[in-house]
C-alpha cells in the first residue's frame, strides 16, 4: 500500500514552490517578468536536491530575481509544524540526515540531537573506544551523562577521590589550635 504525498507551499515562497511531506520539492507552474520586462512562463518541475559534506540536502530557490540556499528538512518542518521554536532545532530522528520524511523529523534542544548522533553513531565522538586517558569505553567502565555524553567511570572516580583528597587536606590544614 503506498501512502499518499501531501503537498504544502513553501513558506516565504507560496506562489513558486512546493515540499511534501515525504520531503521533496517542487517549483509550480508560474509567470515571471524578466529583466528586461518581458512575462515568461515557467512550468513547473521536481527540485534537484544538492548534498551538503554533512549529509544534509539543500536546493536553491529563486523568487524575484533573488536566489536563496535552503535545507531541505526545515522547509518540511516549517511547512508542515510551523516556525521552529527559539532555542530549538530539527532532529533526524534515524540519523540519517538524506531522509527528510516529515516522520523522520522533530524539534529539538542541541542536546537531544547530540545524543541522537551518539546512538546512531554519527557524532564525531562517538566512534571512540577509549577515553583521553586510554580507558576503554566500555559498559563497565561507561557513564551516559545527563547531557548524553559518555563519561569513564574509572577517570570519574579517580577525579572524584582527587578531589576528596584535596578537600581533606585544605580541611587539615585550617584546624590549626590557637592557644
Amino acid at each position: 500500500m503506498t501512502l499518499a504525498e501531501h503537498w504544502l507551499p513553501v513558506v516565504g515562497y507560496e506562489r513558486c514552490y512546493e515540499v511534501s511531506d515525504l520531503g521533496r520539492v517542487r517549483s509550480i507552474d508560474r509567470i515571471v517578468t524578466t529583466r528586461a520586462g518581458y512575462d515568461i512562463s515557467l512550468t513547473g518541475r521536481m527540485m534537484s536536491a544538492s548534498t551538503h559534506p554533512s549529509g544534509h540536502r539543500y536546493v536553491h530557490l529563486t523568487m524575484e530575481g533573488r536566489d536563496s540556499t535552503y535545507q531541505v528538512h526545515r522547509l518540511v518542518m516549517r511547512a508542515f509544524v510551523g516556525p521552529c521554536p527559539e532555542g530549538l532545532e530539527v532532529r533526524h530522528l534515524n540519523g540519517d540526515p538524506t531522509d527528510n520524511r516529515l516522520a523522520n523529523l522533530a524539534y529539538g534542544t542541541r542536546s537531544e540531537n547530540a545524543v541522537d548522533q551518539v546512538d546512531h553513531g554519527s557524532h564525531n565522538q562517538a566512534s571512540k573506544t577509549r577515553c583521553n586517558y586510554g580507558h576503554e569505553f566500555s559498559p563497565e567502565n561507561t557513564y551516559r551523562h545527563p547531557s548524553g555524553r559518555r563519561v569513564c567511570i574509572e577517570c570519574r572516580n579517580r577525579h572524584k577521590a582527587q578531589y576528596r583528597a584535596r578537600s581533606q587536606s585544605a580541611t587539615a590544614g585550617s584546624e590549626v589550635t590557637h592557644g
